[in-house]
């Protein structure tokens, strides 16, 4: 998306800069694709080649000219009818949710495998020993598991998530336990599928089925946009 602060002068020296770069290719154009949030896939042009175009965008992320959206996911749970709000005793759902140290990949997500939905980010030093599900159907073992990665949530928490229909799927509801301490809205979507080892499309359709207690938002990585004030 066009950074709100890019220089969008028609003759700028980055312009000037872009053309001499890219032949036949204008700046003012190209920025116009980004007015609004959009991946490359939507527009790129199968008579060019993807790498040019990649290029391009690399070039306008080095100059701060784009910003890189990403995913993020919180859960909200529906507050019950008698409920009178959350008291000022009980701790925020970040402080009950457990975390886990996390690492990101270096690898940007535009246009790359890590956007593709038949490709998985696989993190080298992932561990997932705590959060494992073992295969085996509804097992006694699976469902104590399941259950003690919803103990952080409250009763009520837990009710409205075993009341959404995809709950009624022991397999639905194992994965959505093991990424609970992901919906915080702290971790974007690609690394989740680092440090777990899944596909978009496996978290996308997750989302869906649990919609009701969950929020999917598109913003900049927030440590990323303190280097997105304007250039000197």
């Amino acid at each position: 998306m066009l950074s709100p602060h890019a220089n969008i002068c028609l003759y700028s020296p980055l312009a000037e800069h872009f053309a001499q770069q890219f032949p036949g290719h204008d700046l003012p154009s190209m920025l116009a694709k980004f007015s609004l949030p959009v991946s490359l896939a939507e527009f790129r042009n199968p008579l060019e080649a993807p790498a040019q175009l990649i290029q391009m965008v690399v070039w306008m992320l080095q100059r701060r000219l784009l910003i890189q959206l990403h995913t993020y996911v919180c859960l909200l749970v529906p507050p019950g009818e008698d409920d009178p709000g959350l008291r000022d005793e009980d701790p925020p759902l970040a402080a009950r949710v457990g975390g886990r140290s996390l690492s990101t990949p270096s690898a940007l997500s535009f246009g790359s495998p890590t956007s593709s939905d038949d490709m998985t980010l696989t993190s080298p030093s992932m561990d997932n020993s705590s959060a494992e599900l073992l295969p085996g159907g509804d097992s006694p073992l699976n469902k104590r598991m399941t259950e003690t990665l919803l103990a952080s949530l409250s009763e009520h928490e837990r009710q409205v998530i075993l009341n959404i229909p995809a709950a009624q799927n022991p397999e639905d509801l194992r994965m959505f336990a093991r990424l609970l301490h992901y919906f915080r809205g702290h971790h974007h979507l690609e690394e989740i599928m680092y440090n777990e080892n899944m596909r978009r499309s496996q978290l996308k359709t997750l989302f869906d089925k649990f919609r009701s207690v969950l929020v999917v938002t598109n913003h900049e990585d927030p440590i990323i946009s303190i280097f997105q004030s304007p250039m000197e």
